[in-house]
């Protein structure tokens, strides 16, 4: 469009410089658009929600499931796992991989959850099983070093060692590091890499650190 003191300039509407009338016209043609444009928004709504309401299942709105809000369906229900509700599953936890005996609740909704939780199955499944991680089995060197970490370590209990991966091994016990000549072991540290003057004991849980190297 043109503007006095700038001349020519884009921006401007196309109808800009119809008549009053024309203008009018223009105008309401687009608000009528724009309403039907709404209206048909509304209908095709409507519509996914009467859909909806059919393939709903019977515990959606008893259980305020929330994660299945586009399917009408609870997190149970389209759950498609095999096997029954009693059992335990396996569950991908962030740092420790694959877990095994998760419920097979564990990551529903937090309505599902809580409703899956208080029913009661079976009492050989604890409703609040926490996932335990699974540790592959490793073939260990049955030489007179590696002999003492067969079994469980008398030291696990008396010393409340944290660590939980290593079938009842206390930290000491599951360190198959060889013996240090200096005394001090490789060690991570910030800004300076991998250095060589942390004591063995230096990154055990703190039971461990207060009976071992205390």
């Amino acid at each position: 469009m043109y503007v006095d003191g700038r001349g020519w300039v884009e921006g401007a509407a196309r109808w800009a410089y119809y008549c009053p009338a024309c203008q009018d016209h223009h105008e309401t043609e687009l608000l009528n658009q724009t309403l039907d444009k709404m209206r048909n928004a509304i209908h095709q709504r409507d519509a996914e929600r009467k859909h909806q309401s059919k393939s709903q299942c019977e515990h959606w709105l008893e259980r305020c499931c929330s994660m299945s809000t586009y399917t009408g369906t609870c997190c149970a229900c389209a759950d498609r796992r095999s096997g029954t509700r009693s059992e335990l599953y396996p569950a991908y936890v962030d740092g420790e991989g694959w877990v095994t005996e998760a419920t097979r609740w564990a990551y529903y909704c937090p309505g599902c959850k809580d409703f899956e939780s208080s029913l009661n199955y079976t009492a050989s499944v604890s409703t609040e099983a926490e996932p335990k991680l699974v540790v592959q089995a490793k073939p260990v060197d049955q030489s007179s070093t590696n002999r003492r970490f067969s079994g469980q370590c008398r030291h696990y209990a008396t010393w409340k060692c944290s660590l939980t991966s290593t079938n009842g091994k206390c930290c000491a016990c599951s360190d198959a590091r060889q013996e240090s000549k200096t005394g001090l072991y490789d060690a991570y540290v910030d800004g300076a890499g991998w250095v060589e003057e942390a004591a063995r004991w230096a990154s055990y849980c703190p039971g461990c650190v207060r009976n071992y190297g205390g």
